[in-house]
């Protein structure tokens, strides 16, 4: 498919939008991040592990060392730092508020204009996209 193509059918996708929160979030963080993170090279070099590789992570996953096992408040103290606390989530709520859908959509629209690369555009509407649509998720 060809990149326009791409683009016409992400346009789409962003206008049958109608959740600000979405909007808001992809304009604000999941297409700022694969636009900077994502590319052919990264994507590959994470599917280069060998099956002995892919088996070993299995194991460490499905069973943790006791030791290195950490309690759910552990966990939660550790997330606390990356976590947005109550008064910077008021202010993206504040933000989200005044923001309107199609002020959203107008950005969103630039940020895929401007988008070059026929793979991050391919990566939004394989990968992003479709859960952005999925509404269920979001609720």
């Amino acid at each position: 498919m060809k990149k326009k193509k791409v683009k016409e059918i992400l346009h789409e996708m962003v206008d049958s939008l109608d959740n600000k929160y979405i909007l808001y979030d992809l304009k604000e963080n999941i297409f700022p991040y694969v636009i900077e993170y994502r590319s052919k090279k990264t994507d590959k070099d994470d599917d280069d592990l060998t099956e002995k590789q892919i088996k070993r992570l299995d194991e460490m996953i499905s069973r943790p060392d006791d030791q290195k096992a950490l309690t759910l408040n552990e966990v939660k103290k550790s997330f606390a730092k990356w976590l947005p606390d109550e008064d910077t989530q008021l202010k993206r709520e504040k933000k989200i508020s005044k923001a309107s859908k199609k002020k959203l959509k107008e950005k969103l629209h630039k940020i895929l204009d401007d988008i070059k690369s026929k793979y991050l555009l391919t990566v939004l509407l394989d990968e992003i996209m479709p859960d952005a649509l999925n509404k269920n998720k979001y609720e």
